[in-house]
């Protein structure tokens, strides 16, 4: 099966506490330990304040500016919204620099060039982004490139769909709970992945459930697992709910949830400039899952990006192999 994890921001350099504590300090006297994110993953962060717009490379620890001049995702002077997914037909992952923050397909419809101001991926030398002039059906005219283009521009609206689907579903969960916030933003664990074969797929679905992460607008983290009983689904909560440190006022527009290994995400808040390492540790000796979901550590984006470079919306596209110790 391969599987490729979308994440959020860090260094390899980073130092980072163990499991029995939260932020990571010159101070704590806890153990820390380096190579905290898997190599072969490219984090991209824009701040819809500035426009500012940065990549970081794990494999080399290089951060570059991405707003560079004459290319086609030079984002200087514009606002926009990094969105992630797999387009599954291509098999590969793609990424959109959408136009509007706000943009709600529900309420805006599928998405089309006038939507977006890019549309990318990566190469081995490099990235390599789509103006969104070239999605215009009056601008390109060799049909089978456009057909191609706009079956990707499809693919991005199948997984906005999905979402709002998925946004329901936790929010109808959250109330039976009696969360005390509203849901802020959320993750499926392996809604990024490729499976080649559907039915492994669908066997480690059922012997684990589906892992549901949920962020509330008061700072909460709440866990769901799918369930399918005589055909009725449902998300049950599965362990503690648990506060992210600092997070007071969470808004979707200045969070992010990426996943970042098989039982792990990283969970970006704007509101702290910090990123949140939460996982879950696999119990070797059983067919479930080991401890509750937890934060393992915590990453100041201030350690891996420039001086005085606050980002809103963090994104990572790429295959990364992480073992992580705990």
């Amino acid at each position: 099966m391969k599987k490729i994890w979308i994440a959020s921001a860090a260094a390899a350099a980073i130092m980072m506490t163990g499991c029995g504590g939260g932020s990571s300090s010159s101070d704590d006297t806890q153990d820390a330990h380096e190579d905290a994110l898997p190599a072969g993953l490219t984090f991209m962060m824009f701040d819809n304040e500035t426009s500012e717009q940065y990549s970081f490379d794990t494999e080399h620890e290089e951060v570059k500016d991405m707003n560079v001049d004459g290319e086609n995702y030079d984002m200087t002077g514009k606002n926009g919204k990094l969105v992630v997914w797999t387009h599954q037909e291509m098999e590969e992952q793609k990424v959109v620099m959408l136009n509007d923050v706000d943009y709600n397909i529900l309420n805006d419809g599928n998405v089309t060039y006038e939507n977006i101001h890019y549309l990318g991926h990566f190469h081995d030398d490099g990235f390599a982004a789509h103006s969104a002039d070239e999605f215009d059906p009056a601008v390109e005219t060799n049909a089978t490139i456009l057909g191609q283009k706009l079956a990707a521009l499809n693919s991005l609206s199948e997984h906005l769909l999905e979402q709002e689907e998925i946004r329901e579903e936790l929010e109808e969960a959250l109330a039976n709970v009696n969360a005390t916030g509203d849901l802020c933003n959320f993750i499926v664990l392996g809604e990024h992945e490729e499976h080649d074969d559907e039915g492994d797929e669908e066997e480690e679905h059922e012997e684990h459930g589906t892992p549901h992460i949920a962020l509330t607008t008061d700072g909460y983290v709440y866990i769901f697992e799918e369930h399918e009983e005589d055909g009725t689904h449902e998300l049950e909560q599965d362990g503690v709910h648990f506060l992210l440190d600092g997070v007071t006022n969470c808004t979707e527009t200045k969070s992010d949830i990426l996943q970042i290994e098989e039982n792990g995400v990283a969970i970006f808040s704007a509101e702290t400039q910090k990123m949140y390492l939460v996982d879950k540790h696999e119990d070797e000796e059983s067919t479930t899952y080991g401890t509750d979901f937890h934060v393992h550590s915590t990453v100041e984006i201030s350690e891996v990006m420039p001086a005085g470079f606050t980002p809103t919306s963090v994104a990572v596209i790429g295959e990364g192999e992480h073992d992580h110790e705990h």
